[in-house]
């Protein structure tokens, strides 16, 4: 089977979640092989001065100007949420068009654990996050990775960037994506979220052996972004984790 050998990541940051944002790069350089990795793409969408240092200081991370910025606390679902998302697609495709390699899209609120590039395979074209039939979104945006950099793989984002602005309901991206995932047209693996994208509590993930962490949340947002983030991280169990890479 053909492996991942060089690729690249990309997420989108700003302000709010910036917390999160560090537990993703010190996780990411702690637990992945870097030596397969070329660049780690920050979309910058409301980042401080001093957040655009800290993430600069690590060696391969490329800071990307989206002209958007979010101001104050970021609540899921709002429209500064929805405005987020639906950057992080079009930044996708302008990386496809101009980086020949791989390129894996993960959401900044979630903490590796292991290196993922074991489960990329070739044999697709594109691999997604899937939480199953039942669900009524079966696929999720959370972790996406574009294997082959091809017409094709340009085409599937392209289109589903048209879904996402013509869709109705709030979310967009993942009902939008289950929607192209669902087109025989396109050759897309499944990766179980338990396994590539977990939300649970740290005991379920140690059952699942999951590769990464999603900070997720299931409930209406908090009232602050700090109770939010002592939700998503603290009271699932992840406190000694979230400190260790908080206080690098």
């Amino acid at each position: 089977m053909e492996t991942l050998n060089k690729y690249s990541i990309l997420t989108i940051l700003n302000s709010s979640y910036f917390k999160f944002g560090k537990i993703f790069l010190n996780s990411l350089f702690e637990k992945l092989y870097t030596s397969k990795l070329d660049y780690v793409f920050v979309a910058d969408t409301g980042l401080s001065q001093k957040e655009r240092d800290y993430l600069q200081s690590f060696t391969k991370v490329i800071l990307i100007e989206t002209g958007h910025r979010t101001e104050g606390y970021v609540k899921t679902w709002d429209s500064n949420w929805v405005d987020n998302v639906s950057l992080k697609t079009k930044v996708l495709q302008k990386i496809l068009d101009t980086y020949e390699h791989s390129v894996v899209m993960i959401d900044a609120d979630c903490m590796f654990l292991k290196d993922f590039t074991d489960i990329i395979n070739f044999k697709y074209d594109i691999q997604a996050t899937y939480r199953g039939e039942n669900h009524k979104t079966p696929y999720v945006a959370s972790f996406l990775s574009i294997n082959k950099n091809n017409e094709e793989t340009k085409g599937f984002v392209e289109k589903w960037i048209n879904e996402i602005e013509n869709w109705d309901s709030v979310p967009k991206e993942s009902p939008a994506l289950s929607k192209m995932c669902s087109n025989e047209n396109y050759n897309v693996g499944k990766i179980s979220d338990k396994v590539i994208s977990a939300t649970g509590p740290i005991t379920d993930i140690e059952e699942w052996d999951s590769y990464i962490v999603h900070f997720k949340s299931s409930r209406p947002p908090q009232d602050t972004p700090e109770q939010e983030f002592d939700y998503r991280t603290y009271e699932r169990g992840y406190g000694k984790l979230v400190d260790r890479y908080l206080n690098v």
